[in-house]
């Protein structure tokens, strides 16, 4: 997915930036005001997320730390503000700054994965909200809808179906283009891998601007797939993907601001 970012000034106040979006910057009394501490977090990670989850902050911030505010979604049918393993997931979730490239700031679900309980929690919180949604294909965006998909779709019972990049998949394949800030980029499925009337959800790590989700939507329902919804573990609220997704629905577990 693209990244964007703007040029940084050498006293601007605390910014963040997602894997793939763009510089945002905050106030510093947002970050002051921030009080309640957590026990339970490593102590080896070079750069953490400060997050904020309704009433519960967790702050342990290192030197190199820029700092992000966490909301996670709100559902009317999956009640997560009171759900601790969000937490717990959010405590673990870190931002390297200036990578890939200066003035990025890098939301990196790496460490989570270092975790196993944060793990199992993400994959649980989202085996619980499809579990009964009689859904039959779980469509992995790459590369990092490769790492939650597949358990989600063992636990749920469906089939994991990858989308990749141009040149990736080694059959016959039915392709996307889609449009990136400074160019096109190709997703592309297995002809087969799928059949009309199967229903669908799409997961990936983050979501920034959609254009990959999107993409991966439009491929499944020119097959006559009918995607439910897509799921991410982070969102970047400012880059406005949701809107980009039009009428399909979103879910996320946290909310990066």
């Amino acid at each position: 997915m693209q990244s964007h970012a703007k040029p940084s000034t050498a006293h601007s106040i605390p910014t963040t930036i997602g894997r793939k979006g763009i510089l945002q910057h905050h106030s510093l009394e947002a970050f002051t005001s921030l009080k309640i501490k957590t026990s339970n977090l490593a102590v080896n990670k070079p750069c953490l997320t400060q997050l904020t989850l309704h009433s519960v902050s967790l702050l342990h911030p290192p030197a190199c730390v820029k700092r992000t505010q966490t909301h996670m979604a709100l559902d009317s049918e999956v009640p997560l503000s009171h759900d601790q393993r969000i937490a717990r997931i959010a405590s673990t979730i870190r931002v390297i700054p200036d990578f890939p490239k200066p003035g990025i700031m890098f939301q990196d679900i790496t460490t989570m994965l270092l975790d196993h309980n944060a793990f199992r929690d993400t994959i649980d919180l989202f085996v619980e909200r499809y579990k009964d949604k009689d859904i039959s294909v779980v469509a992995g965006v790459e590369a990092r809808g490769f790492i939650f998909g597949p358990p989600i779709a063992l636990a749920i019972g469906a089939k994991f179906v990858p989308m990749r990049k141009p040149g990736k998949l080694p059959g016959e394949v039915i392709s996307e283009e889609y449009s990136l800030e400074y160019g096109t980029d190709i997703m592309e499925m297995h002809v087969g891998a799928v059949e009309a009337g199967e229903r669908a959800i799409v997961i990936d790590d983050l979501i920034a601007t959609g254009g990959t989700l999107t993409a991966a939507i439009k491929l499944l329902e020119r097959v006559g797939v009918n995607v439910v919804e897509s799921a991410c573990v982070i969102e970047l609220p400012e880059l406005k993907g949701r809107e980009r997704l039009g009428n399909n629905p979103l879910f996320v577990l946290i909310k990066a601001a």
